[in-house]
């Protein structure tokens, strides 16, 4: 069985050796994060692109580790792609090197294109804050045997 918790935690440790403290990051779709207006923050998520037994006793998955950049409206995009680039290197070593928390094998790192953004309105009807986004692509694969098994 998958430990989804486990596999976020060896990804997101990762970040530690980055620019972007932790306290400004958090999960996409978490309510209860709410980064200053004025400030470059990280939402990240994880999806699951497989899960699936594949014998007796072997587990194979993959899915992307999605970290959005996200910089206040006005921002110079180069320096926002700039910034996530910077991220991206951070998980470079591990492409197809050693494995993060022995489970997690990174097979690829991609920026992609900067997009604006908008936060969903406020309960009383203001208008959510905007931003650019860059989003960064970690695509990641595990294989999982069952401890004791030789």
């Amino acid at each position: 069985m998958i430990n989804d918790a486990a596999v976020r935690v060896a990804l997101h440790a990762v970040l530690a050796d980055g620019p972007i403290p932790e306290e400004d990051i958090g999960r996409l779709g978490d309510f209860s994060f709410q980064p200053s207006p004025d400030r470059v923050h990280l939402r990240i998520s994880l999806i699951w692109e497989r899960k699936a037994k594949t014998g007796a006793v072997l587990t194979e998955a993959s899915g992307i580790w999605q970290v959005l950049v996200y910089a206040p409206e006005g921002a110079q995009v180069d320096a926002v792609e700039s910034l996530a680039l910077s991220l991206g290197l951070l998980y470079e070593p591990y492409v197809d090197g050693p494995q993060l928390a022995d489970m997690v094998r990174i097979t690829d790192v991609q920026t992609l294109t900067a997009v604006d953004g908008q936060d969903r309105p406020a309960n009383d009807g203001t208008p959510g804050l905007c931003w650019v986004v860059v989003p960064l692509q970690v695509d990641f694969r595990m294989e999982l045997i069952p401890d004791g098994i030789v």
